[in-house]
């Protein structure tokens, strides 16, 4: 049957180094995940709380949950897991919460496994189980949803295969926020004459928004300099990550490589009170710079608070070009998912910002990546 659907407290962290690999997650260019906060940084910060004890009291208090059939501790535990956010990444362990949340009927979990068993992310595909036993389930609207349909269209899986309507519902999956159906646009433009640049795009957004596979298509047109400029040391960033995601290509790619892949330059943008980055200023004089803050970031979590909700925290890594731009932002970690803290980390921190040429610890900027972390606490 075919689904028809109508249309803070912040600072910015510094990350120990780990030139090695570990067993199950491949090092990612940019730093472990192990925040080191310095005195200087949790100073200005009153009500930031201890990190590590912090951090342990909430696995505990997940690990507790889920093993009493908690499907929301079992899709918040899978998202700690799945990201390595308070240790070693563990995939495996991740995708069998998320299922078992699924099982249980977690709306966010429902969607995670809908495209896993649909695309084989960390699972085999299995067509009938995503439609059958996941998609069907998730509600109107979401982007999951929308995906699943326009995948539907596409392949003819339950009905007569319709491009224009597979086309439609993928642009309006990607209006939502799906990554997923971005990078199929990309797959679709980049097959036509002269649409590298439309798909290049398009593997960037749904990069940023999560998608391993659009990470992988980018990866390889910014490697070949396909759509945009070439910087093989931005390529290599997206390998490592898509890798890091589960992508079997972007694994394979890091196996094929004699030397692993740099760690990239770490660059601190904060100093002396200030940030290092300027923006344009919203009219055609481009050339004004705007001040640039993140103090109006917690206005946006404000349905969070009214829900309950006590620590929202999230982790971006942003990579800045050899003309010192954004050129895209990565969630790393985000807790809890589903309030779009990483979404609001990239909107503010975009490829309108310029960035200094050279940062906090007197060091270029160029083919860097600066690692933001963002925690709120409404205690």
């Amino acid at each position: 049957m075919r689904y028809f659907v109508t249309l803070a407290t912040a600072f910015a962290a510094l990350i120990t180094t780990n030139s090695g690999h570990a067993e199950t997650t491949p090092y990612d260019g940019t730093g472990s995940h192990l925040y080191v906060v310095t005195e200087a940084e949790t100073k200005p910060n009153k009500n930031y709380l201890d990190i590590k004890a912090h951090r342990a009291r909430t696995i505990r208090s997940l690990r507790y949950a889920a093993d009493n059939g908690n499907r929301v501790a079992m899709f918040d535990l899978a998202s700690v897991l799945s990201q390595g956010i308070y240790g070693p990444q563990d995939l495996k362990a991740a995708y069998n919460l998320y299922e078992a949340a699924a099982d249980k009927d977690e709306p966010r979990a429902l969607s995670v496994m809908c495209q896993a068993y649909l695309l084989g992310i960390n699972r085999p595909v299995n067509i009938a189980k995503a439609m059958n036993e996941y998609c069907i389930k998730i509600k109107v609207s979401q982007p999951a949803l929308i995906f699943s349909v326009a995948y539907d269209y596409e392949h003819g899986l339950s009905g007569p295969k319709d491009e224009t309507e597979a086309f439609k519902n993928y642009l309006l999956a990607a209006q939502t926020g799906s990554g997923e159906a971005m990078n199929q646009l990309g797959l679709k433009a980049i097959n036509q004459t002269d649409k590298a640049e439309v798909a290049r795009e398009w593997f960037r957004r749904g990069s940023a928004e999560g998608s391993a596979d659009a990470m992988f298509n980018l990866a390889q047109m910014t490697a070949e300099g396909r759509g945009g400029f070439k910087d093989e040391k931005e390529a290599a960033w997206l390998y490592v990550n898509a890798a890091r995601r589960g992508h079997k290509g972007a694994s394979e790619w890091l196996s094929a490589q004699l030397v692993s892949p740099e760690p990239l330059k770490r660059t601190i943008l904060y100093k002396d009170s200030k940030w290092l980055i300027t923006q344009a200023d919203g009219t055609k004089n481009t050339k004004t710079p705007k001040s640039f803050d993140v103090k109006d970031l917690a206005q946006f979590f404000s349905k969070y608070r009214e829900e309950g909700g006590t620590d929202i925290s999230a982790t971006m890594h942003c990579y800045i070009t050899e003309s010192h731009i954004i050129d895209l932002c990565l969630n790393q970690a985000e807790l809890p998912v589903g309030y779009n803290a990483g979404a609001i980390l990239r909107g503010v921190f975009n490829d309108k910002l310029t960035i200094s040429p050279i940062d906090a610890k007197g060091q270029s900027t160029a083919q860097s990546v600066f690692v933001y972390n963002f925690t709120w606490s409404f205690n």
